[in-house]
């Protein structure tokens, strides 16, 4: 062992995992992933297993509690300390603390800590030996940030130390110091079927003009069922970043340039595109006033029909929506006529106009409205879909979710997804990806992520362009098959 310390210098982090993993076997239950921990280890990777397994006996850590830096070299410091621990593991008794010699050792490899594989604290170091078959239920970071503009924040939440049968959690989500007009409050129950070990919760937040600081939610996970149990961490904060603080106190003086924000705010669709099947008996649709929220102002909405018709496939046209000072959103609902025919899906357009009390008409001010034939999904594949035309992130969040929407059909299906360019650099602004989805029997939304650079030489927005193709056993490609992801 000495000898190859002497002649490894600078090798990469996966190189020296699956040196580890592989030539010395190490038995951990491989029910947890690295891609569920850490959002730059590339899903199904070749050393994606692997750092999960190291995860889960207490071996390595990250860099951060989100960030393991795969591409990271590691030094002969960084393997001694490994390999110690891993011996530590063989012995069987991984979840001591090293002795004080050994702490020693660990001590003199402080440089560790900026490395791919972090120094393990007593408390990372856990055994789930005791979570038995179902395995052990926990959050996948000790926290989460969200950008107040980003629209909503993704939590994951895995299933560590076994996979066996169905097991479900209750998870709630409340108020820290955020109010009710900063989030969406929530409680729920995530289910976890056989060999699943990864979930997550969408938590919409809410932009608004103000600067407010930032604010805090809790989201606390409880009740595992069927054996299973709950591990640390099982409660944690997420912190939505108030945009407007980030905007005018930049480090570097630069303040962002830009049209004033319109004190009565600004009048958009909350998405470009509105997908319901003819047998739910209404669509909902919300407008959201942006920008600002002063004083009493309205806007119309009407219904332009294109291959869909008032009357026979949706009821209801115009009408206007009025908002109160202080109001940043309003919903209007369309019924829509359910047909015994095979007609395919038909479309109607939904369109803004003729704002008062000095608001404005932004961007959407159009959206799609989609009724899909449910005789035509009812039964087989269904149609895939991008589940919204546009996605945004902030380039400090690290990390964009792009969901994918499957509409009707219950079989199980596959679909491509890819980045194909745009006007963000590849490497530099984001990572280039592509993957396949899978969808299980009944299942109807699956995410992938994009991970985003938080590049200082960026002082503009940037997109990445989307593509979903080669859909599967029988399924069909919805529309939009295309969809765009702004990075600002």
């Amino acid at each position: 062992m000495i000898t190859v310390l002497r002649l490894l210098k600078r090798i990469s982090t996966p190189f020296v995992l699956g040196v580890f993993v592989g030539a010395l076997a190490i038995q951990a239950s491989a029910a947890l992933k690295g891609s569920a921990i850490f959002s730059d280890v590339v899903p199904n990777s070749y050393y994606d297993d692997a750092v999960g397994q190291l995860y889960e006996l207490g071996i390595i850590k990250g860099k951060t509690p989100t960030t393991f830096d795969p591409s990271a070299f590691v030094t002969r410091a960084d393997l001694a300390v490994v390999a110690m621990r891993l011996r530590q593991e063989l012995k069987g008794n991984a979840t001591v603390a090293l002795s004080s010699s050994r702490s020693s050792l660990r001590s003199s490899a402080s440089s560790i800590s900026s490395s791919a594989i972090a120094s393990v604290s007593s408390s990372s170091s856990q055994s789930y030996a005791s979570a038995g078959p179902a395995g052990s239920v926990r959050f996948t970071s000790n926290g989460f940030t969200v950008t107040e503009n980003a629209g909503q924040a993704t939590v994951s939440i895995a299933r560590v130390g076994g996979k066996q049968g169905t097991v479900s959690v209750e998870y709630a989500i409340t108020a820290g110091t955020a109010k009710a007009t900063d989030f969406t409050a929530s409680t729920g129950t995530l289910t976890f079927s056989g060999n699943e070990t990864s979930k997550k919760l969408t938590i919409p937040v809410i932009d608004n003009t103000a600067m407010d600081g930032d604010r805090t939610v809790i989201i606390t996970l409880s009740k595992p069922t069927n054996g299973a149990v709950l591990s640390a961490p099982s409660s944690v904060t997420l912190i939505i970043v108030d945009n407007e603080s980030i905007n005018t106190s930049s480090s570097s003086g630069f303040v962002p340039s830009g049209p004033p924000v319109n004190p009565a705010g600004t009048f958009v669709f909350s998405a470009s595109q509105y997908t319901t099947p003819e047998n739910n008996p209404t669509l909902t649709v919300t407008v959201q006033r942006m920008g600002g929220s002063t004083g009493t102002t309205g806007v119309n909405y009407s219904i332009v029909p294109g291959t869909a018709y008032a009357g026979v496939d949706y009821s209801g046209s115009n009408g206007t929506l009025t908002f109160a000072a202080g109001e940043v959103s309003k919903t209007f609902t369309v019924s829509i006529v359910n047909n015994s025919n095979v007609d395919g899906s038909r479309k109607a357009t939904l369109s803004l106009s003729t704002p008062t009390g000095g608001a404005a008409v932004g961007t959407p001010a159009t959206a799609e409205m989609i009724i899909a034939d449910d005789e035509t999904l009812s039964f087989g594949s269904g149609s895939l879909k991008f589940s919204s035309q546009t996605y945004s992130v902030a380039r400090s969040a690290g990390i964009a979710y792009i969901s994918v929407s499957r509409i009707g059909g219950v079989t199980p299906v596959a679909v491509s997804f890819s980045t194909i360019g745009g006007s963000a650099i590849p490497g530099s602004q984001y990572a280039a990806t592509s993957g396949v989805l899978e969808f299980a029997q009944n299942e109807t939304i699956k995410v992938f992520p994009i991970i985003v650079y938080n590049n200082p030489a960026m002082t503009s927005s940037a997109t990445v362009n989307l593509q979903i193709t080669a859909p599967t056993r029988g399924s069909t490609l919805g529309d939009p098959s295309a969809a765009t992801l702004t990075i600002q």
